[in-house]
């Protein structure tokens, strides 16, 4: 079963039953690239493609909204996870704890 999705201006949230299963935000990071800020999986459904949705969706409205890069922080090392998700989607660091991707 696909989960609802809904949009709120520029945060995204799948939903299933009701409940939220994951969320992903962006915001306006330069002219022409957005940051995502906060995507998150709830834990006993991650590894199941959600995030990678939630992914391919925000990038998608951000070249809607006529940005040409995606722009991922990735926090401290308490966030692993980051680390090892974005390069599989084709995201580089550039700059020591951000990777961005070309849309």
């Amino acid at each position: 079963m696909l989960p609802n999705v809904s949009f709120g201006g520029e945060n995204i949230c799948f939903r299933l039953a009701m409940i939220i299963i994951g969320c992903v935000g962006y915001e306006s990071f330069a002219q022409d690239a957005a940051k995502l800020h906060r995507l998150y999986v709830k834990a006993s459904l991650k590894r199941q493609g959600i995030g990678s949705a939630l992914l391919e969706t925000a990038e998608r409205r951000m070249k809607l909204d006529g940005y040409r890069y995606s722009v991922a922080h990735l926090g401290g090392k308490e966030y692993f996870e980051s680390r090892q998700f974005y390069p599989k989607h084709g995201y580089t660091e550039y700059e020591p704890g951000y990777m961005r991707r070309e849309l």
